[in-house]
């Protein structure tokens, strides 16, 4: 990735969400970061949506799927 633009969404951390709708939009807006960068970076676009978005729910998926929760819960 060395010396290629990147645009990533800001979130604000400074609004009165819960830290539940806070994560939420992290993972919101990095998904769409994602699907718009691959996206940019097609010849097809158009034809190649629904490659990119069954390749993006893969992803998010393997992440989910593998998983381990700690043992160790953090709650401050």
């Amino acid at each position: 990735m060395a010396n290629q633009a990147v645009n990533m969404t800001e979130i604000d951390f400074t609004s009165e969400k819960s830290i539940s709708e806070l994560l939420i939009s992290r993972v919101q807006y990095a998904i769409l970061d994602q699907l718009n960068h691959l996206i940019s970076q097609s010849e097809n676009p158009d034809g190649s949506l629904k490659k990119i978005k069954d390749s993006v729910i893969l992803d998010v998926t393997k992440i989910i799927d593998n998983f381990t929760p700690s043992t160790i819960i953090d709650n401050d």
